[in-house]
């Protein structure tokens, strides 16, 4: 996407790298907008720089209405970090060492590999052993949930993430005024920059001030306040929207003394709640078997299955009872 520009993720006063990689999919490929290496030290206060890749996934997500991507299982887990708690974390840590040290990982990544093909194959091997270990510890300590790929919930972070946007926008533009501290601002210079600016403060509603002759210390000590001022108010929302979901859930626990006092129970017990799945059986036709998968035929079949198991039975009580009096009868007359 840039073949005549050259940028490093990491560098210090001797030697620069491109540590840092994003690796995507061929099917992902066709969809990859923007690709950039993003200066923010002031964030994160970090020697790395960031990679950002802007990519669009239309073309391979669910399009399908809502019970549709349900039945065909279109979801992903989204993990929720913001909800994990100091001991979660502490028991994911766990996991996550005595998985790698079953498998051992780390004292294979220390042995050096001479032949370069069993060295590819030997770092393959042990990438597929460390997503493994990662995913399955963070499947059993960290909250998460299941999102299906609907259009709603592809959408709902979006303002989030127009914030977050705007918040990297500006920070790039106290990290030029920077380079550019105590020289006198060009007119296109000046006409770009404030359009920029007011484009931003339009978003987030609020009055950022302009860039005037020169690229003041002020000025760019004002524009700090505000990139600080629009994190506070992202961080509000986000809290908003956090008591609001508790209030929901705390609406629904009170409803379910009401009406479902069996799933309360159950939940405050953290009983295991488990589904079965019957969307195959096997029919035996003579010496044939075979393996019913149409979910029609499925649906009837089980169905005549469970007809037959659970029928009513003649059990015949008063002729069990006779015959259990004869031997009741024959065993005390032996003994």
């Amino acid at each position: 996407m840039h073949p005549t520009s050259r940028k490093f993720t990491w560098s210090n006063e001797e030697a620069a790298t491109r540590i840092d990689y994003i690796w995507i999919s061929d099917g992902l490929t066709s969809g990859l907008q923007k690709a950039e290496i993003e200066e923010v030290e002031e964030i994160t206060e970090s020697d790395h720089k960031i990679i950002i890749a802007e990519i669009w996934i239309k073309h391979i997500t669910a399009r399908s209405s809502k019970a549709e991507v349900k039945r065909k299982k279109q979801s992903r887990t989204l993990y929720l970090y913001d909800q994990a708690k100091l001991e979660d974390w502490e028991n994911y840590a766990y996991e996550l060492q005595k998985r790698l040290e079953v498998k051992e990982t780390l004292k294979s990544i220390q042995e050096k590999e001479h032949d370069k093909m069993r060295g590819i194959y030997k770092i393959n091997s042990i990438w597929d052993i460390i997503e493994e270990a990662i995913i399955t510890a963070a499947s059993k300590h960290i909250p998460k949930k299941k999102i299906y790929n609907t259009v709603t919930n592809r959408r709902c972070n979006q303002k989030a993430r127009q914030q977050e946007k705007n918040i990297v926008k500006l920070q790039r533009l106290i990290k030029y005024a920077k380079t550019k501290k105590g020289q006198e601002v060009t007119k296109e210079e000046g006409n770009e920059v404030n359009e920029k600016l007011k484009i931003l403060g339009k978003k987030e509603g609020a009055n950022l001030p302009k860039l005037q002759r020169h690229w003041s210390e002020a000025w760019i000590e004002d524009m700090k306040g505000w990139r600080k001022l629009l994190q506070e108010k992202k961080k509000r929302e986000w809290e908003q929207v956090q008591r609001k979901q508790i209030e929901e859930n705390i609406d629904k626990r009170c409803e379910m003394i009401k009406t479902d006092q069996g799933r309360m129970i159950a939940s405050l017990l953290n009983r295991p709640y488990k589904k079965i799945i019957l969307d195959r059986f096997i029919e035996q036709e003579g010496e044939e078997t075979i393996l019913i998968t149409e979910l029609e035929t499925v649906k009837a079949g089980i169905a005549e299955h469970y007809k037959k198991q659970f029928r009513k039975r003649n059990t015949k009580l008063k002729k069990m009872l006779e015959d259990w009096r004869k031997r009741m009868g024959r065993s005390t007359e032996r003994a």
